[in-house]
């Protein structure tokens, strides 16, 4: 049998929506290439803290599909022996930041960002957050840019915001609830808007002067130029002192490196 030229290790915490995405991404921008995804479900959270209580914090060092395996029950044999034995091209960690739940850990998640920054370290990963869940994709997909720019969620709505971002969606014309349905064009719309968003807010840009509205340079290296460890920083900046957190969906972003289809999937979204 021939080996799929992207045999990736999909890390997520939900079982559709993420697979969904990654799925569309590869179907958009891989073009002819074949893909192969395996799924492997956990929480963040029990990662961060398998990591710091078995391996004492040290995130620079550690296999990851070594940690899985130890994580998954006796039971499950041959998902152990693909873990441990498949050739994977590429560890994508897609989880949302869930700011709610009691267990997160604010040291171990910017330790995590920092050391799992490259999808082909296969030992590692590259680890990408939803802030403050995957809904966020569909809000850059869905919401008129200048919306999306300010659209923040307070902690008291955080238990109800994908219901929320569902009741808000449906409101504009076109499908934007399914990530099955989403096209080339939709994704590059959703990662130039993330783009901008990121723009605006860490390095304090106007909006005619973030990426959506100047179109100039290109898309994917203004992806390569984010840095998802300040992002981290800023959002928990936003919750421990404002109490919210700004939709921001950073999923999409490890086809950054394919230049050639997402800068054309953009331009001829955009008529450029």
């Amino acid at each position: 049998m021939r080996r799929p030229k992207h045999n990736v290790l999909l890390i997520v915490e939900g079982a559709k929506d993420e697979p969904r995405l990654v799925d569309s991404l590869f179907k958009a921008f891989a073009h002819d290439e074949e893909w192969l995804i395996h799924l492997y479900g956990t929480v963040i959270h029990d990662l961060v803290a398998k990591i710091n209580s078995d391996y004492d914090g040290d995130y620079d060092n550690i296999e990851i599909r070594k940690v899985l395996v130890e994580m998954l029950p006796d039971d499950q044999q041959a998902k152990r022996d693909r873990l441990l034995y498949t050739k994977f091209t590429d560890v994508i960690l897609m989880f949302d930041f869930d700011p709610q739940d009691d267990r997160m850990d604010i040291d171990g998640l910017r330790k995590m960002q920092s050391s799992f920054n490259d999808s082909s370290d296969t030992d590692k990963g590259l680890l990408l957050i939803n802030y403050p869940a995957i809904e966020s994709v569909k809000e850059a997909a869905a919401l008129p840019y200048e919306v999306y720019l300010e659209t923040f969620t307070q902690m008291s709505d955080i238990d109800s915001y994908k219901q929320i971002v569902n009741q808000t969606i449906s409101g504009y014309s076109g499908s934007y609830g399914n990530f099955a349905t989403y096209g080339a064009g939709l994704l590059a719309k959703a990662i130039a808007n993330t783009v901008g968003k990121v723009q605006h807010m860490l390095d304090g840009l106007g909006i005619e002067e973030t990426f959506p509205f100047t179109h100039a340079g290109s898309l994917s290296d203004c992806c390569w130029n984010i840095s998802l460890t300040d992002l981290l920083d800023f959002q928990i900046r936003e919750y421990t002192k404002n109490g919210r957190v700004a939709s921001c969906g950073t999923g999409p972003f490890f086809i950054a490196g394919w230049k050639r289809s997402l800068d054309g999937a953009w331009k001829a979204y955009y008529g450029d």
